[in-house]
């Protein structure tokens, strides 16, 4: 607790002074520090911990023990994969922020162990056992720290109803109804397993529901704006859209702010619309809830309009007499935690060797930061594999289809990315780009590094001499330049 009561002391004095390193630089997060006890490997003692001293609900033992050794196990896999976030700033703020969301349920605030994941995908998830995930990808959308206590909220309201296991329990209701009318999995037809999908997903909904109401009324307590919850439901309404800043397309013309030029000057908006995208179609392929009116059968959860409509009632019925405060550490703090949690949108997608996704990502981030090195360098180093894997005739193995993607400033990365391959002009825009970072931060040894690989790679034979004499302390020393791959 003095740890916290230190951080947010700091953080309110020192934001401004904090905020300015995303205007040049970005180091990305690094564990550190003591590991959590639910972080180590614990083998067997984990399962025999969690036995079932009585049966839950109408689940048989062996049920009960095969539920709880998979999610152990898939628990476990979560956190010791690197990708769950412990003794950071970014993970701090967030218990903080639950400290005050949760004030008015301290039994479900010691029962929940929240954690900040550095997963891309805009959401949150609840486990068995209280573990509740928020995935960098949904806080660099929330707008204020209030819509993230009503999250918290949301997710609380999982663990206290038990909705993981309720939800298991429906499946094994489901295949006991099979079975009793003599019917395996195996056997039964598309449309019978179909009308199971869909009686299955019918629940999900409806505990969607139940932990939005419940949710609310732990919220209620927690001094924070009601209406941050309706306004959740605009910003999840937001992402099934898909748009961001509409501002970017232009960026990626050879007028652009950008440098990508190209031989011939690049009209993206009509490239961009003989692709046929349609971003309906494309959110076919996500679990994600239909931002339209009309429920979907198949949708893993209930519409935005739907569950809109019940927290507008709830947040009528409530007034304003609760709470009113949209951000109790400021508004600068929350948009630093958000900020931050978008470069680490970044940071997972370079892990991931996703290139155009971390392109778009650092180009979005560059709108609003255009002097920071480490976007650029992000971006330079995205070229330069893509100029590898087209080089090898396999950019396509390692670019998405428009088609597969669901936010419109991906989809056009694409667009020029795969409009550069066609035109044999890979080279030409790894090659302008690292000229232009070049200029831009001439202390950088990377840039020109990947202008020397990018050479080497189109069967030149470049002199590196030079420059390892104007940076001697390189760490790109050690790397091999005869290889032409």
């Amino acid at each position: 607790m003095k740890r916290l009561l230190l951080f947010t002391a700091g953080l309110l004095l020192c934001t401004p002074a904090v905020f300015a390193q995303f205007e040049q630089d970005y180091t990305p997060l690094v564990l550190s520090g003591n590991i959590p006890a639910a972080f180590i490997p614990q083998g067997r003692e984990t399962v025999q911990r969690s036995t079932p001293g009585k049966r839950e609900g109408n689940l048989s033992r062996r049920e009960q023990q095969a539920f709880l050794t998979t999610t152990n196990y898939a628990l476990k896999a979560a956190l010791q994969s690197g990708a769950v976030l412990f003794n950071d700033s970014l993970s701090n703020y967030v218990q903080l922020v639950a400290d005050k969301a949760l004030i008015g349920a301290p039994k479900l605030r010691e029962k929940v162990n929240i954690y900040v994941t550095r997963y891309t995908v805009p959401n949150a998830s609840a486990w068995r056992d209280g573990t509740i995930f928020i995935n960098v990808g949904l806080l660099s959308k929330l707008q204020s720290e209030a819509q993230l206590a009503f999250v918290i909220c949301h997710e609380a309201a999982h663990v206290q109803k038990r909705h993981v296991l309720r939800n298991y329990q429906k499946k094994k209701e489901i295949e006991k109804s099979n079975r009793r009318k003599a019917i395996s999995f195996s056997q039964v037809s598309e449309a019978t397993e179909l009308d199971q999908l869909i009686h299955l997903l019918r629940y999900r909904k409806r505990y969607e529901f139940e932990a939005d109401k419940y949710g609310f009324e732990i919220f209620q307590a927690s001094g924070y704006r009601l209406a941050a919850a309706v306004d959740v439901m605009d910003v999840l309404a937001q992402i099934n859209l898909g748009q961001r800043d509409s501002t970017l397309a232009a960026h990626l013309t050879n007028n652009g702010a950008y440098p990508f030029a190209l031989a011939a000057p690049l009209d993206l908006d009509s490239i961009f619309a003989t692709t046929g995208y349609t971003l309906e179609a494309n959110l076919a392929c996500f679990e994600r809830a239909p931002a339209s009116e009309a429920d979907d059968e198949l949708s893993t959860h209930p519409s935005i309009a739907d569950r809109r409509a019940v927290l507008v009632g709830l947040s009528a019925a409530a007034g304003t007499s609760t709470g009113d405060v949209d951000n109790y550490y400021g508004a600068p703090t929350f948009d630093y935690f958000r900020t931050l949690a978008a470069f680490e949108e970044v940071a997972r997608s370079v892990q991931l060797m996703a290139y155009s996704e971390s392109m778009f990502r650092s180009l979005e981030l560059l709108a609003r930061f255009p002097q920071n090195q480490y976007l650029h360098e992000v971006v330079a180093t995205s070229l330069y594999w893509l100029a590898f894997y087209d080089d090898l005739n396999s950019v396509d193995n390692v670019v998405p289809e428009v088609s597969e993607v669901v936010v419109s400033n991906h989809a056009r990365v694409i667009c020029l990315l795969e409009h550069a391959a066609k035109a044999n002009e890979f080279g030409a825009l790894a090659e302008h780009y690292f000229t232009y970072a070049q200029e831009k931060f001439p202390a950088c040894d990377l840039f020109p590094f990947l202008q020397l690989r990018l050479q080497q790679l189109q069967g030149e034979t470049p002199d590196y001499q030079p420059f390892f004499e104007r940076f001697p302390s390189s760490v790109f020393r050690n790397y091999p330049t005869t290889s032409s791959k």
